[in-house]
């Protein structure tokens, strides 16, 4: 699966990469990004850009947003996820310590002489 995750990478990311240096290459000339709304002419805030640095750098700022966004709003799935390890590693300590418990007993100690049940045992015949 590894391998046809890697081709699936390569074939979408080479023609993605190839329009974005074609667009580079498209848009070097320089325009100017004014902070200023008052004097066009002469601003007191303003950059001189290549198109694309700015096209480049605003879905650079849109992805960190995003995925900003994104990880805060999926925190309480976290927190859930954290929660349920922790409940389940609780469990899986209280498992084993009554299965110790039940082995040092021995099997005439237990309640209505049942018999116990492992997870070595093949309870394929049974229905």
């Amino acid at each position: 699966m590894p391998l046809i995750r890697k081709i699936i990478t390569w074939a979408l990311g080479l023609p993605i990469a190839a329009v974005i240096v074609a667009l580079a290459v498209a848009n070097r000339a320089p325009v100017r990004i004014s902070g200023d709304p008052f004097s066009m002419d002469n601003p007191s805030i303003s950059a001189d850009l290549p198109l694309f640095a700015l096209l480049l750098g605003a879905m650079f700022a849109g992805v960190l947003i995003g995925g900003t966004i994104v990880w805060f709003s999926q925190g309480k799935w976290r927190r859930a996820c954290r929660e349920a390890r922790s409940d389940a590693a609780i469990w899986r300590s209280e498992a084993l310590r009554n299965q110790r418990r039940a082995d040092e007993s021995g099997p005439d100690d237990l309640a209505g002489g049942h018999r116990q049940i492992t997870h070595r045992e093949d309870h394929a015949g049974t229905a």
